[in-house]
């Protein structure tokens, strides 16, 4: 089983197989904190893919910079602790 799973993965860039456990273990968190701020700002609706964007662009929850490049663990974490005392005075 180890050796299929490095197998899968032998030929994957070590940024961006970092970046997946970023995405792993912040995904959750990141989603529930966007899904709040989604339901403070525009309440219970469907919301739509613009309005999830603007919301992750205001707060700087993005997981890739402008340029492709992901973002580190401690950035997003930053941005998710901004994010999360902004919500919590509203």
């Amino acid at each position: 089983m180890v050796y299929a799973y490095w197998f899968l993965h032998n030929d994957m860039d070590v940024d961006v197989y970092m970046g997946m456990n970023i995405i792993g273990k912040l995904g959750k968190p990141r989603m529930n904190l966007i899904k709040a701020i989604c339901h403070e700002k525009y309440g219970d609706k469907n919301w739509s893919a613009e309005e999830i964007n603007e919301v992750i662009s205001d707060n700087e929850l993005n997981l890739y910079t402008s340029d492709g490049r992901i973002r580190t663990q401690k950035q997003i974490q930053d941005a998710m602790g901004i994010a999360y005392e902004k919500l919590k005075t509203q």
